[in-house]
């Protein structure tokens, strides 16, 4: 939890993953940033900064980094080119707004790729409804429900953690599954909304 973005990744943590075949390890750096040690270029007079933001497609955590889109182009990519993944799952418009302000222009990118989804413009009036707002309307902050008492107990216990997610991945593969048998490849395509759009501008 976060209380400027929402949510973000542990800074210098190391997950592994194991049950996938074969295991592998996520890291994240001391900005919480997902990567590969080993791929990793810092150089701060490179010519190409590229910054790819998005949700869960771009952090891809689900397969081993040099698999993903950030890994494939940093393997891909000569001495002269820094590239930083800022995907973070569940991400939308509205928190790239924030993110953008506070994590990446930092980086000083010269390329920015940002990866939108079918679910961002719910996202964003979830989002947007939590949102702290400048005087102007601009957003400043989304921060995450409190997790006081209790609950915060409950939200810092790995294992009760770890039975809400098994319990949340369970009922999102069955949701896909009916999603297949009923529609196939069939996706809704919503309209950017003027929240969305906002953002985006």
């Amino acid at each position: 939890s976060d209380q400027v973005l929402h949510h973000v990744h542990p800074p210098d943590a190391v997950h592994a993953v194991g049950d996938h075949q074969p295991p592998y390890t996520i890291s994240f750096d001391r900005n919480g940033l997902i990567f590969d040690p080993v791929l990793r270029v810092e150089n701060s007079a490179a010519r190409v900064r590229l910054a790819l933001m998005g949700d869960s497609f771009v952090e891809a955590a689900d397969l081993p980094y040099r698999d993903s889109l950030a890994g494939r182009l940093e393997a891909a990519a000569d001495r002269n080119t820094e590239i930083r993944n800022f995907g973070v799952w569940s991400y939308s418009p509205v928190l790239y707004l924030v993110q953008w302000r506070m994590n990446v222009r930092a980086f000083r990118p010269t390329h920015v790729v940002l990866v939108l989804f079918n679910n961002d413009v719910d996202d964003d009036a979830r989002y947007d409804a939590l949102a702290v707002k400048s005087a102007d309307g601009t957003v400043v902050a989304v921060p995450a429900p409190g997790r006081a008492g209790i609950r915060g107990f409950l939200g810092r216990s790995r294992l009760l953690r770890l039975a809400a997610f098994s319990a949340e991945r369970a009922g999102w593969l069955w949701q896909q599954e009916q999603a297949s048998v009923q529609w196939k490849d069939v996706e809704d395509a919503p309209d950017i909304s003027g929240v969305t759009g906002e953002a985006l501008a």
